[in-house]
């Protein structure tokens, strides 16, 4: 006897079907009964100009305060935290989906970048940090004699 894949007939398909079998297939346990906040994965752009890079990191639901940048070496590295707020007395809720979220996301800076002109704003759910390209050293001219 062999065993074959239940296929359903074409026209019983849907796009989502897809998407919640993967969905449901997934492992959970992260979010339930555990002390560690889950990470997520925070999309980015990087964009080269003449005069340096940008990178554009999608943040929604981050407040300013929440977002942290920090140099070490040759290492930029980008975090954040947000913890659900404590539940005041007598509020119940019926659902509560909003959950605690965490990020650190890590790039490497080029020798080029002038580190002490790096800036970063924060707008709209989206932290846009500017590295621009320090000044090429002038190669120093002079002439020599010939003997």
């Amino acid at each position: 006897m062999t065993i074959v894949k239940h296929r359903p007939h074409p026209s019983l398909v849907t796009p989502f079907d897809g998407f919640f079998n993967n969905f449901w297939s997934r492992d959970l346990s992260q979010f339930v009964g555990s002390d560690e906040l889950p990470r997520m994965m925070v999309r980015t752009n990087v964009i080269e100009t003449q005069d340096g890079f940008k990178l554009e990191l999608q943040v929604p639901g981050f407040s300013k305060e929440d977002l942290k940048l920090n140099l070490e070496k040759d290492e930029l590295t980008v975090s954040a935290e947000k913890k659900n707020e404590a539940l005041s007395e007598g509020v119940r809720y019926t659902r509560r989906e909003f959950q605690s979220a965490s990020f650190k996301r890590s790039f490497r800076v080029p020798e080029n970048i002038a580190v002490e002109r790096i800036v970063a704003d924060y707008s709209n759910g989206i932290l846009t940090v500017t590295l621009p390209k320090s000044e090429p050293s002038k190669p120093e001219v002079r002439n020599i004699n010939i003997n």
